[in-house]
């Protein structure tokens, strides 16, 4: 009975480490957070500006389209209308992606 408790115990230990130790954000919130903080910073260097119409210039490979609808929402959250008419746009902000990439210096612990 005591060996029971102890393999129990043993295996509850392993879950429990294992699971403390695991990767608390996914890749993709890991960027998003990124793409979050970038258009913190843009916005601050547009807060001077009265126009709060922005034309967005999103450049990236294929894969990353995804990633648009990130900076678009939170561009729309600091308070600025993305506009695709450049005549009605008061700024044009020209966002590039280039390579997208997580690095895990300790994936094993």
């Amino acid at each position: 009975m005591n060996t029971k408790f102890f393999k129990f115990f043993i295996l509850i230990f392993f879950v429990f480490c294992s699971y403390s130790y695991s990767q608390i954000k996914t890749n993709l919130e890991v960027v998003e957070t990124l793409i979050s903080q970038s258009v913190s910073d843009i916005a601050k260097d547009f807060e001077k500006l009265e126009n709060t119409s922005i034309e967005l210039n999103f450049t990236s490979a294929e894969d990353y389209k995804i990633l648009k609808n990130f900076v678009i929402n939170d561009l729309q959250e600091k308070g600025y209308e993305i506009t695709e008419a450049v005549d009605t746009a008061g700024l044009t902000l020209g966002y590039n992606i280039l390579e997208v990439k997580v690095n895990y210096p300790e994936m094993f612990r």
